[in-house]
């Protein structure tokens, strides 16, 4: 994946062909089987693999469109910051509020 200058996030594999849902992107850390994005709305993304829960939606399922991350009842809000692990992620608020995404 490569975050173009238009914010959209294009397949590296597929040229000129970006994935849908995902074109108002500042940010993103890919995983091993998980990426996460940050939109301009500062609010966390994620796709691929989430068997362990890195996805952040509170399931331990896959989702090849993006899902938005979300806290214990809420969506994570004010992200600044996102990282993508082999089975966790991990990501930053502005008020430096640190996130562990897993089960």
């Amino acid at each position: 994946m490569l975050l173009g200058e238009d914010g959209r996030v294009y397949n590296i594999n597929k040229p000129n062909t970006y994935i849908e849902y995902l074109n108002s992107i500042c940010d993103l850390s890919m995983g091993e089987e998980h990426s996460l994005f940050i939109g301009l709305d500062s609010l966390a993304y994620a796709i691929g693999e989430g068997s362990s829960g890195e996805l952040g939606n509170k399931k331990q399922t896959a989702s090849e469109t993006p899902v938005i991350v979300r806290t214990e009842d809420t969506y994570l809000e004010d992200v600044i910051q996102v990282s993508a692990g082999s089975y966790t992620s991990m990501a930053v608020t502005t008020g430096r509020k640190s996130i562990c995404l897993r089960r």
